[in-house]
């Protein structure tokens, strides 16, 4: 296991061998999946108030994603059924992604949502349904 330490409010990445934040409360793991064609992708695991554990897209390149849910299935979960279009509770963006311009929807999730070994929390979660990148899809590994 390696370590790479995102310091999103200094914009710092640093990358370890070995594993340097065992010792560090706060530290999550999560795996970085490679994409094809489209780029890398850091995935942490996500319980909700389901209970079901699933893989979420942590986006260190855009502040507006957040967490993602990688599916649809994954974003009526986490968000208790929540529409894939804009109401009043689900908000619609525009992200730029590897040359291509995908409408995204974002929303509070329904309850508490750990990440990896955290605390619960309350989080926006997020979905673009076009994003080319699926979890357990052989051509995106």
């Amino acid at each position: 296991m390696n370590t790479l330490t995102l310091d999103l409010g200094r914009a710092r990445a640093t990358f370890n061998t070995g594993s340097d934040l065992t010792h560090h409360a706060g530290a999550q793991p999560m795996a970085y999946r490679r994409g094809q064609p489209h780029g890398d992708h850091p995935l942490v695991a996500v319980r909700g108030a389901d209970g079901v554990l699933r893989q979420g897209l942590l986006d260190t390149g855009s502040t507006a994603i957040g967490l993602g849910a990688l599916t649809a299935t994954d974003w009526t979960a986490l968000t208790g059924d929540a529409p894939l279009a804009r109401t009043p509770g689900v908000s619609t963006f525009s992200a730029h992604s590897w040359g291509r311009d995908l409408t995204c929807y974002r929303t509070v999730a329904a309850g508490s949502v750990h990440i990896g070994a955290g605390q619960p929390q309350a989080v926006q979660v997020t979905h673009c349904p076009d994003l080319g990148f699926k979890p357990n899809n052989p051509s995106s590994a």
